[in-house]
């Protein structure tokens, strides 16, 4: 059976971005058959305080969680999943992580910006889409709390690295339509699953999109064999992997193993993600999926070195994240204390 995906957890942070994820998450969603969603905003300590002192007529919280309740019911008033909202004040990244703890979450769907903002940018930065209604509200409270999500990078590398379950990283830019897969691969069973949840998520699609996975290997020129050619050997080790793959999908879980295509892809660089970033955007993907790396429980919690770069690049993909959430959830509370 597969690792199913029945509870999303969705931090918003009323700026233009939300809009995005709420648009790209209600398409999956139309997909995967989820039975939860928990909507919520966090506003650090100091910003709910000086937010109390300089707050509209109505109640802070009324004002947040009505503008919120809106947004959602656009993009969600037809879908089956129970629905809710909350809001909290503490650190984004430790809230966020404990909240997708309690309430047993599969995946936390987050924001992400393709540039880090310059001064100029800053000014030019596109207003908010949603939450119209209490625009004018919103906008007497202070930054803490309108766009206090910086989803530029460094939240969304530290709640990747914490999160004990998968995690869908959505780009300012979407796409039209989730037609194209690639699903980088190295043979380990964290691969194997993010495999898995590719084809699950391709099974329940309409369009049924195509699944391709890329493996990315080295052949340092120093180390091949003296007296064979350096195109041969890298043939041979090209091979190999072949054979290694075919092995790797007869223990997968997924139908029609035949029909699964690989790429084999040369990196002498030393940057895998890198090379799957480019081929990416060659054959225009719509979408990764990269399981973490590590054979060890606690690996599998932290992030490999290839999905935490592939974070950091500015390409418009979204990126599903998988994690292996019942070998991760006992080691959760350990990783806060570390």
């Amino acid at each position: 059976m597969y690792y199913k995906i029945k509870r999303i957890l969705v931090p918003l942070d009323f700026s233009a971005q939300d809009d995005r994820i709420l648009q790209f998450l209600s398409m999956i969603c139309r997909i995967v058959d989820v039975k939860e969603i928990y909507f919520l905003h966090i506003i650090p300590k100091e910003d709910w305080t000086s937010a109390y002192k300089n707050k509209a007529d109505r109640n802070l919280e009324e004002i947040l969680m009505d503008s919120i309740e809106q947004s959602v019911e656009r993009y969600f008033k037809d879908q089956q999943s129970r629905i809710h909202f909350r809001i909290k004040k503490g650190n984004k990244a430790e809230t966020i992580v404990q909240y997708a703890k309690t309430k047993m979450v599969d995946l936390i769907a987050i924001g992400k910006k393709e540039r880090q903002n310059t001064p100029m940018m800053e000014e030019e930065e596109e207003k908010p889409k949603v939450f119209p209604e209490f625009a004018q509200e919103i906008e007497l409270l202070p930054s803490g709390i309108r766009g206090s999500m910086d989803t530029s990078g460094y939240l969304v590398r530290k709640v990747a690295n914490m999160a004990p379950c998968s995690m869908l990283i959505i780009p300012e830019t979407l796409p039209e339509k989730i037609d194209h897969v690639i699903v980088p691969v190295d043979f380990t069973d964290a691969s194997r699953l993010a495999l898995e949840k590719a084809y699950e998520i391709a099974f329940q699609s309409a369009n049924k999109p195509i699944i391709d996975c890329v493996h990315v290997f080295s052949a340092p020129i120093g180390n091949y064999s003296v007296g064979i050619p350096y195109d041969e050997w890298v043939e041979t080790i090209r091979n190999n992997r072949k054979k290694e793959f075919e092995q790797f999908l007869k223990k997968s879980r997924i139908p029609e193993r035949d029909a699964v295509q690989c790429k084999f892809l040369l990196d002498n660089e030393g940057n895998p993600a890198e090379i799957i970033s480019d081929y990416a955007q060659k054959i225009k993907a719509s979408a990764i999926c990269i399981g973490t790396e590590g054979k060890s429980f606690l690996a599998s919690l932290i992030l490999g070195d290839v999905a935490e770069r592939l974070i950091n690049y500015p390409f418009s993909k979204p990126l599903f994240i998988i994690k292996d959430k019942t070998k991760n959830m006992g080691f959760f509370d350990a990783l806060l204390k570390l």
